[in-house]
């Protein structure tokens, strides 16, 4: 599986470059890791073996300073990485496999030294999941097909003008957010020692002369959005869940903004989970109200959020009061957009939302 995986990556990467224009510059290396199994829950300790052994190889090119966003970022890159780990437990754990696209932002850059942000997420796949016969004891994760999301600390060091090594701290989870249980998911901490190689063109664009001066903006949305979930035990019914939030935003900057949101939520696994315990309640009262705020980003079309929101009203006392989501956003018009969240009770999935959104107003 892991060589087959390399391999496949390996011809992805030399298709491009050989079919690319080399007058443009393009960037390929790979990253060799060395991290562990965060046990955020008790019953994960036996089954973690040994250190998490990853390699990850990536294809990234360059803004080209088309779009205002590229200056005020400093020329960020992006790309797409191919990664792969031995979780240390062939048995029970297996492999974990991932393809994800990705912002690489500067954070400090020198003339041959450079700080970044990698911000990613994309899908992964998991050769090791819970089944009921064959792999009970895995009690991290209930499917194959599975989120990763990765957030690495880099420093570049240039050891040519086309060649360049690369220290890094990273984090990259996999979960499915609760579309199948378990779904305690994998928080896998590492470091890592990579090289680049640039082809084509290494001169990086101008910054220019003069930018528009940034005027704020406020605006209010309207958002609708659902996904399905399952709860314990596993292989068990689907559910659906639903939410509405309107958004009130205030961009301060051409790069960030804060939003506080009112959502209404309709979770019908919660009305399983109260018939449990023997709570009886209506279809209206398993609605759960709250409110949240965000920290937000903004990358020309595409926006990324992340608060935490506490419930007003919840019938449901298991998961507690607060919750958080990290919503993606892409506009696609002047007024609407798509949008992706993960909601989660702390480091513990509620499900995923897939939606659209409408901006009500702007000013």
């Amino acid at each position: 599986m892991y060589w087959t995986w390399l391999y496949k990556a390996v011809c992805v990467i030399i298709f491009v470059l050989y079919f690319s224009k080399i007058s443009s510059q393009i960037v390929t290396g790979g990253n060799a890791q060395y991290g562990f199994i965060m046990p955020h829950h008790p019953e994960m300790k036996s089954l973690i073996k040994g250190h998490v052994k990853s390699f990850d190889l990536f294809l990234e090119f360059p803004t080209n300073g088309k779009q205002e966003w590229h200056y005020r970022y400093n020329f960020p890159t992006w790309g797409v990485s191919f990664y792969t780990a031995d979780l240390a437990n062939r048995e029970q754990t297996g492999w974990a496999l991932g393809v994800y696209p990705y912002f690489n932002l500067p954070l400090f850059s020198g003339k041959s030294f450079r700080i970044k942000q990698k911000v990613g997420w994309g899908v992964g796949y998991l050769t090791k999941y819970f089944h009921r016969q064959e792999n009970h004891k895995n009690i991290i994760v209930g499917s194959a097909i599975n989120a990763i999301v990765n957030l690495t600390t880099s420093a570049e060091i240039d050891i040519s003008k086309k060649i360049k090594s690369r220290i890094a701290f990273s984090f990259i989870h996999f979960s499915n957010a609760s579309y199948a249980q378990p779904n305690l998911g994998y928080n896998l901490p590492a470091a890592s020692l990579g090289f680049l190689y640039s082809f084509g063109n290494t001169d990086t664009p101008k910054n220019a002369d003069t930018l528009a001066d940034f005027k704020t903006t406020f605006y209010v949305s309207s958002i609708v959005a659902g996904g399905v979930k399952e709860i314990l035990p596993a292989g068990g019914k689907k559910y659906p869940a639903f939410v509405h939030s309107l958004d009130a935003a205030y961009r301060f900057t051409y790069k960030s903004g804060v939003a506080l949101t009112g959502d209404l939520y309709y979770n019908t696994s919660i009305k399983e989970r109260l018939q449990r315990d023997t709570i009886s309640v209506t279809d209206v009262g398993i609605m759960q109200p709250g409110v949240a705020l965000f920290y937000r980003i903004y990358f020309g079309k595409i926006n990324m959020s992340l608060g935490m929101g506490t419930y007003i009203y919840s019938r449901l006392k298991d998961d507690g009061i607060f919750y958080h989501r990290f919503i993606t956003r892409y506009q696609l018009n002047e007024r609407i957009f798509l949008n992706v969240v993960l909601k989660t009770h702390f480091f513990k999935a509620d499900f995923a939302e897939f939606g659209i959104g409408y901006h009500l107003w702007k000013k």
